[in-house]
């Protein structure tokens, strides 16, 4: 064979095996296109309604897990809704991928009517959101939160005596305090109680309006563009927003020039030039909601566990009289030698998350993972509680153990070294978790240094179940323990 021929049978090779790799690269670019995750099918049009109604959703997308593997897809009336079931999916998408997944499903009930576009963590990923998000760790992040400590140190120990004075009502106790905490933050002193009263309606709004199937806008948007004239329900919830845009914005003019505000968010934020008045008042009034909200749901968790788990409560606060002594309150000084009480934080936090599937977030453009399509436009749920419950991470997950983050040596990822997601991922994770984790850890060491907390005495036994569900807001209801002193000189 000569040389001529050799090099004809050889580039014939050659394009032979290209053109069979661009075939087969084509068919499987086609066959992976075509494959979304795998889900439960549900019915024609209407899709897996039932999912709306589920009063504990996150049981079921757990439940899915073990049928269709970690990534879970669903349709509900034409919607894409994507679960994430393990903390490997949840991190390879919501934080590795981030530019992909930093959006939020379009709520024209919450978002658009109801706080006008103005509540940063509600809104999709833009210019509005990088600047609210940047004003709220520049007076949320872990140095800065340090100047609230006076303040924390002294709620908590009101709401201490609180607990003693009038034990059965301590859920109102609870919620006093904490929006009272978050809003004199906020706020300072003087305006802290017209600010939780404003604030405690506001959240309460949005956290019914945020249960699943509550607003068919979401569904059929058409309607949203009627006009306020012919639709009663839209008037009314404009008119809502105006109301609180004036009495948020009310709030900051009148401590803006006032040289009293001393260390509040008011203060943090009044050199943030590139945010109207109007953004910098929805910044702390959301901050403020939130951080009262969600503290005073996670502290009737730590009751309910006190009672049902008596040794933890014991041994915890062993801890506290050896470090603390009898004669004073803890205080955050004491905090680095109180490491299991730190461990209570993050056990309440981790067993039951008052957000069990966390806030949904939305794809921004199309993507493939693992093999699957995730379409453009994809509502992304983060499972949490499936994830809090992993019982590689965690075993006996089910159970109270805060001695399990004693020496936690396992990585949770995307956690930032919490041990537990209960705060989120990536770029959206909670702003304000380093001042949740501050107001927590005061106000359980001062619990457990004042009060004995147990079983009630009136022959009601309780369980885990006291829980009430609120589509993606879970949280203890008002049940009966007994609140009793303890034997302390103070």
């Amino acid at each position: 064979m000569n040389s001529s021929m050799a090099l004809q049978l050889y580039l014939c090779a050659v394009f032979g095996l290209a053109s069979l790799f661009v075939a087969r690269w084509k068919m499987s670019k086609k066959f992976r296109t075509s494959r979304p995750p795998p889900g439960p099918s549900g019915w024609p049009l209407i899709g897996y309604i039932s999912i709306l109604w589920e009063r504990k959703p996150w049981l079921r997308f757990t439940e899915w897990n073990d049928v269709y593997g970690p990534v879970v897809q669903l349709k509900v009336f034409g919607k894409t809704i994507v679960v994430l079931n393990t903390h490997k999916a949840a991190f390879d998408l919501l934080c590795q991928r981030k530019n992909v997944y930093n959006g939020r499903p379009p709520s024209i009930l919450i978002s658009d009517m109801l706080t006008g576009g103005l509540a940063f963590p509600l809104v999709n990923y833009g210019d509005l959101w990088k600047r609210h998000r940047r004003a709220a760790t520049f007076v949320l992040n872990p140095r800065a939160v340090e100047q609230y400590h006076g303040y924390q140190e002294h709620y908590a120990e009101q709401l201490a005596r609180s607990l003693l004075k009038d034990p059965a009502a301590w859920s109102e106790a609870i919620k006093g305090s904490l929006y009272g905490l978050f809003c004199s933050i906020g706020y300072g002193e003087a305006t802290k109680d017209r600010a939780a009263h404003s604030i405690r309606d506001f959240i309460g709004r949005i956290v019914f309006a945020a249960i699943p199937g509550s607003s068919i806008t979401d569904f059929f948007p058409f309607i949203a563009r009627l006009p306020s004239s012919v639709s009663p329900l839209k008037r009314r919830h404009l008119a809502q927003f105006r109301a609180d845009n004036k009495e948020f914005v009310g709030l900051l003019s009148k401590l803006q020039n006032d040289i009293t505000a001393g260390d509040t968010m008011v203060s943090g934020l009044s050199g943030m030039e590139d945010m109207t008045v109007d953004e910098r008042a929805w910044v702390i009034a959301v901050l403020c909601a939130i951080g009262g909200e969600v503290s005073s749901s996670v502290l009737p968790t730590f009751l309910l566990a006190m009672a049902l788990y008596p040794d933890v409560q014991r041994r915890a606060q062993l801890e506290i009289d050896t470090v603390v002594g009898k004669d004073r309150f803890p205080t955050f000084q004491d905090r680095n030698k109180l490491p299991y009480v730190q461990a209570i934080v993050r056990e309440v936090l981790r067993w039951r998350p008052i957000g069990p599937i966390g806030f949904p977030r939305a794809s921004l453009q199309d993507d493939y993972y693992n093999g699957h399509l995730i379409k453009a436009g994809s509502i992304v749920v983060p499972n949490i509680w499936a994830m809090n419950r992993d019982p590689v991470l965690y075993p006996d997950c089910d159970e109270f153990r805060p001695e399990r983050f004693l020496d936690f040596k396992h990585d949770v990822p995307g956690a930032l070294g919490q041990g537990h997601v209960s705060y989120g991922f990536g770029d959206r994770i909670c702003s304000g978790m380093h001042i949740a984790n501050d107001a927590l850890f005061i106000n359980i060491a001062a619990m457990l240094h004042t009060c004995d907390i147990g079983q009630p005495t009136n022959g009601t036994t309780l369980t885990k179940d006291v829980f009430e569900d609120f589509g993606v807001v879970t949280r203890p209801g008002v049940f009966p323990c007994k609140i009793s002193a303890r034997k302390m000189d103070l």
